[in-house]
């Protein structure tokens, strides 16, 4: 029997509401109707000061121009606070790794031939958005969700997106692609370690090695490979960039 870790190593999360009744991490919907409202608001209220404050329309117009702009260039940089991602709860931590419950999900994923992890993540990926972007038998185009996953497999690695919450597996239409397969997921227990900055292979074997000490240190059980999760397109500032090491608990 796999003996826990004790409190002081530990700290727990308040209490939380059923896992059935988790809504989706982030809540993307209501921070894009906020932030569709706020970008009509703020350019006009940041033009109309400055152009009473200094009695210029001009300097108000400019001004207002330039609130557009920088919010138009935050909204770009930080597209996963917009995008769906998996529920998931968090039950507890260990050191910087947070444990979280999953609910189940849907998955399409590739496997690349490819021993080299950047090569095989820009093949997989561009694999798996040519499917959601209507490479299917429906031509149907499918949301974007984050993250995009990367894990070592025997021949290479496999490349996984996650399909929108409202697109069950019976829903989705069949991949051109046979190299493309579709997956529903269980419920799953994880650990989660989060990193900031660009990412290389051995980057994340690095990070896979530090989730895999941790967790064990903290008296849990892992079964199967480290996965990468990437919630951040390569146009994302270093700094920005959230990046995650996943490993399933047993």
């Amino acid at each position: 029997m796999t003996q826990l870790p004790d409190e002081a190593t530990i700290t727990r999360a308040p209490s939380l509401p059923p896992l059935t009744e988790a809504r989706p991490h982030g809540r993307p919907t209501m921070r894009r109707v906020v932030y569709g409202g706020l970008l009509a608001a703020v350019p006009a209220g940041v033009g109309l000061g400055i152009a009473a404050a200094t009695d210029s329309r001009r300097g108000g117009i400019a001004a207002g121009a330039t609130a557009l702009v920088a919010m138009v260039a935050a909204r770009w940089q930080l597209q996963r606070w917009f995008t769906e991602q998996p529920r998931y709860l968090v039950e507890s931590t260990i050191g910087d790794v947070e444990i979280r419950s999953y609910t189940p999900r849907v998955v399409a994923r590739t496997e690349v031939a490819s021993k080299d992890f950047d090569e095989a993540l820009d093949r997989g990926f561009r694999r798996l958005f040519d499917y959601i972007g209507g490479d299917n038998h429906k031509n149907e185009k499918i949301a974007m969700t984050v993250p995009v996953t990367v894990v070592r497999s025997i021949d290479g690695y496999t490349v996984s997106f996650v399909m929108p919450s409202d697109h069950p597996l019976s829903s989705l239409p069949r991949p051109r692609d046979i190299r493309i397969a579709l997956a529903s997921l269980p419920a799953q227990r994880l650990a989660a370690l989060c990193f900031r900055g660009r990412y290389t292979g051995a980057l994340v074997t690095r990070k896979g090695a530090e989730m895999v000490r941790q967790v064990l240190e903290g008296g849990l059980d892992t079964t199967g490979e480290p996965v990468f999760a990437a919630y951040d397109p390569p146009t994302t500032l270093g700094l920005l960039r959230r990046n995650e090491i996943w490993m399933e608990l047993a």
